[in-house]
């Protein structure tokens, strides 16, 4: 296996592991039976924090509100995406805002109508005709409902995204929303490439870069971890 194809391997089940924490509305338990442990590691060799070893509880519906303000602010900046250091770059165009794409319910049924066709040609784990069924009957209610065109901000001369705080998510399409995201869930996890049982999860401080030269803009990059 290729270093390119471990990436994109590694890149493909990274965009499906957060598909499918944005699925149902509700939390949910990400490892049951219990956090790094769930993983296979005994307590001496995973961590000495015994707080590590709580089970992860996720508020899914609070995630999938939070991936929808996202689309919102990339919706308005739809103008960035359009720059050739953007869409030349993007390794797949469906993650790119399209100039079709009123609101984030647009968008998510356009990638996840894509994640099928993709999970079906790989041979889904599992029958997907329910997920393929559920998605058809969101489409058809979308259809019959109005969409409130987020209006483009013009991109600085900089090449920057303007970023802003959009207001709490309410609606009839925000509730389609919410259920997209659980049939987009039970796709991604039908994936052959999720071909393993056990995640290992590690704490990690963000990292930042650093130039020889003074400025990210200028000289080699280093990568440190803080």
């Amino acid at each position: 296996m290729t270093l390119k194809t471990t990436l994109l391997r590694m890149s493909t089940i990274s965009l499906l592991l957060s598909a499918a924490m944005a699925g149902e509305a509700g939390p949910s338990s990400i490892a049951p039976g219990g956090g790094v442990h769930a993983a296979g590691l005994p307590p001496a060799v995973a961590t000495d924090k015994a707080s590590l070893w709580e089970p992860v509880q996720m508020d899914l519906k609070a995630e999938a509100t939070a991936q929808y303000q996202t689309l919102v602010v990339q919706i308005a900046n739809r103008r960035w995406f359009q720059w050739d250091f953007v869409s030349k770059y993007a390794a797949d165009s469906q993650a790119l805002i399209h100039a079709k794409d009123r609101d984030p319910l647009d968008v998510v049924l356009r990638r996840t109508r894509a994640l099928l066709a993709d999970v079906k040609a790989r041979g889904p784990r599992y029958d997907l005709s329910a997920a393929e069924a559920g998605l058809q009957a969101i489409e058809a209610k979308a259809q019959g409902l109005p969409a409130a065109e987020i209006p483009a901000i013009d991109v600085p001369a900089g090449r920057t995204r303007v970023a802003f705080a959009p207001p709490p998510p309410s609606g009839p399409r925000y509730d389609l929303f919410l259920e997209l995201c659980a049939v987009r869930r039970k796709i991604a996890l039908a994936n052959p490439l999720l071909d393993f049982d056990q995640i290992l999860f590690t704490r990690r401080a963000r990292p930042h870069l650093e130039s020889d030269g003074g400025s990210c803009a200028h000289g080699a990059r280093k990568l440190h971890d803080v």
